[in-house]
Order: C-alpha cells, then structure tokens, then sequence
C-alpha cells in the first residue's frame, strides 16, 4: 500500500472525519470542488473531475431517496384516508351477505369471507390485506354472476373502484419504499468512494502546496484545519506533556494528543515525520 510522510513539526492538524458521515463528506466535496473550479484547469489535481463525477451521482441518490419518501408517504396518507370507506364497505357486504344466506352463512365463503368455527357467523377481516383480499374475491364472484342477480348494496362498480384506488395507492407506497431503502444503500457507497478519493486528493495538495506538511490554506478547499498550542512546561523545568489544540478560525482550545500522535492515529514517525496509510488520513 503507498505511504505518504507528513511533517509533524507543524503547528496544524486535519480534524478527523468518518466514512460513515456522509452529510459531512459531501459537504466537504462541495467546498473542495468550488475551490477547484475557482482555479485554471492545470492548477487541478488529477482526482477533481472523479470527485465531480461522484458528487453529482450521490446529488442524483439523495434526489431519489427524497422522490421515493415523498412518494411513500403521499401514499400512505391516501390509504389511510381509504381505510375507512374500506370498513364500512366490508360491513355492507358482510351485512347483504347475512340478510340473503341467514340459514346457510357458509355460502360466504364464496364471496371471500370466512366463518367463525364457534358461532357459524361471517368472520369480519381485520387486516387491511385481509380486506383487500375479501374485495377481490367478492368482485370475482360477482362478476362471474349475471348482472341482475348480483348485490346493489354496494354498488359492484364503488365495490371496484375501491379496490383499485387502494392497490394502486399500496403498489405506490411499497415502491416509494424500496426506492427509498435502495437508493440510501447506495448513498453510503458511493459516499465512501467519494471520501477516499477525497483523501487522495488531499495528498496530493499536501504534497505539491506544502511540502507534506498541515497547513491553514487546505481550509480553501473545505478540509477543517485545527491549530496545535503548545501547553506550558512544568514549573520544575519538566518537558511538555502534551499539545492542546484550536480551530484555525476561532482559536478556540481542545485538549489534543501528544507530539507523536499522527495527524489520523494510523501511522508511525520517523525523524520528525509520520508515514500514514494513503486510505487512513483523516479528512
């Protein structure tokens, strides 16, 4: 695996970022790409047009998850407002179903409706696939039956057109939801592509700007440069313990490991450098 040296002698370290952060990773894209283009095209570094590939992508998959939930919830709204003139609709058929086989219930069983063992009564579905199942098989069988001798309440035609707002509604629903499931996963991927090519792209700055070495200008280009403060020696004369550190922009102080931490925790230091692992540096 390559290995690039970076000075540790420099009063600057990067703040970490995880793959897993992906709003934080294509927020830093979007800085980094707007840095780039702010430059002549040879002034780039070899990863600026992947990084712009990759943005737009995860931009696309973000569009998707969005169209998908809102797609799923739109849905979802109009079954629920369905689902009541779904339970009335199932209590008229059950009710024309009792009133015309009251000495025979089993013939229910025809139109899609079952009965309790116990009681020999019609069963009421309670699930709302269990009713939507109970409509078809009532549709189909009043369709095979002729027209003057099938139900008027309800309707057959509101019967139908019932089941077909709802299914149509539920199909919608279910796909808003894969979409919306599928198009997250591959977020995640794409983001974790675009985080290490983000990390090569900030070597090669490094490398051709600063001579390997931290610096504020990497902050043009959206990484979140963090400044090293030296604590105070020891009344006694003692060697410092350790750094404290603060934001370039604020100089605001948090407490930071010490000189031979590398600028990602992944790495080892040689003579005053600390090789890292091209995949490990923190952005």
């Amino acid at each position: 695996m390559p290995t690039l040296r970076f000075e540790q002698q420099s009063p600057y370290k990067l703040r970490s970022l995880t793959k897993e952060e992906s709003p934080k990773i294509i927020a830093l894209a979007k800085a980094f790409i707007a840095r780039e283009e702010s430059l002549p095209p040879q002034q780039r570094t070899p990863y600026t047009d992947t990084i712009s590939q990759l943005l737009a992508q995860v931009q696309t998959l973000i569009n998707a998850n969005s169209h998908g939930e809102n797609q799923r919830v739109k849905a979802s709204e109009a079954i629920k407002r369905l689902d009541e003139q779904l339970n009335s609709t199932i209590e008229q058929i059950m009710a024309t179903l009792r009133a015309t086989f009251l000495h025979n219930l089993e013939v229910a069983q025809e139109w899609g409706f079952e009965l309790r063992q116990k009681t020999g009564n019609i069963r009421k579905p309670k699930e709302r696939n269990q009713r939507l199942a109970a409509l078809a098989a009532y549709i189909s069988q009043e369709q095979s039956r002729p027209t003057e001798e099938q139900f008027t309440q309800p309707p057959l035609d509101e019967v139908i057109a019932l089941h077909n707002a709802l299914q149509k509604h539920k199909t919608a629903r279910d796909a808003g939801e894969t979409t919306r499931m599928q198009s997250r996963v591959d977020t995640l991927a794409v983001s974790e592509t675009l985080y290490n090519t983000l990390q090569l792209a900030l070597h090669h700055i490094v490398w051709r700007d600063y001579n390997f070495a931290v610096a504020p200008g990497l902050q043009e280009w959206g990484f979140d440069v963090i400044h090293r403060q030296r604590r105070a020696a020891a009344a006694n004369g003692d060697s410092p313990t350790g750094d404290s550190e603060a934001a370039v922009e604020t100089g605001r102080a948090t407490p930071t490991a010490d000189d031979s931490t590398t600028t990602n925790g992944d790495g080892t230091t040689t003579n005053g450098t600390t090789a890292i692992k091209i995949n490990s540096l923190p952005l």
